[in-house]
């Protein structure tokens, strides 16, 4: 299915955005977006499959051959990823079921999950402060509530796909 051609232009480019703007959000908490960063974004595009989220995998699929190129576009957006998120939202919310579009955002806090549990420590959580007040932040930017972060698929159940 081409979900693709479902969506004005604009708004195909807002939804791979947001994707971007959740990566460039968690890994950039920091202050540096690292290269194990960068591989686990290469990781989630590659696998876009896996997930269940058939909005998602296509999205994820379409930045798999050129996300470096997206991604300084969507750096250059003067949207930021507040402003963003909330056209991401509008869109998804009015072309999708609720529950399928929960399903999506749920999957975008996965993804920033995903990318801050790839660098860090070892030997101690590697999810930082920083990176869980991004994704606590970008949670409620998407509108998430806590009912919707629990039910199933819950994030961890998201990004079990990945191992």
């Amino acid at each position: 299915m081409d979900l693709c051609s479902l969506y004005q232009p604009a708004e195909w480019v807002t939804l791979q955005y947001a994707v971007m703007w959740v990566f460039h959000s968690v890994a950039g908490a920091d202050g540096v977006v690292d290269k194990k960063e960068q591989m686990a974004l290469k990781q989630l595009t590659s696998n876009a499959k896996k997930f269940s989220n058939v909005l998602l995998q296509e999205v994820l699929t379409s930045l798999d051959s050129n996300s470096g190129s997206i991604f300084r576009q969507s750096m250059a957006d003067p949207r930021g990823y507040k402003k963003g998120l909330a056209a991401a939202i509008a869109i998804v919310n009015k072309t999708l079921p609720q529950e399928e579009a929960i399903s999506f955002k749920k999957h975008l806090i996965a993804i920033g999950f995903f990318i801050a549990n790839t660098s860090g420590d070892k030997e101690k959580v590697k999810v930082s402060q920083e990176e869980a007040n991004i994704i606590a932040a970008l949670a409620f930017n998407l509108g998430l509530k806590m009912e919707d972060l629990k039910s199933s698929p819950t994030i961890s159940e998201i990004i079990s796909v990945l191992k």
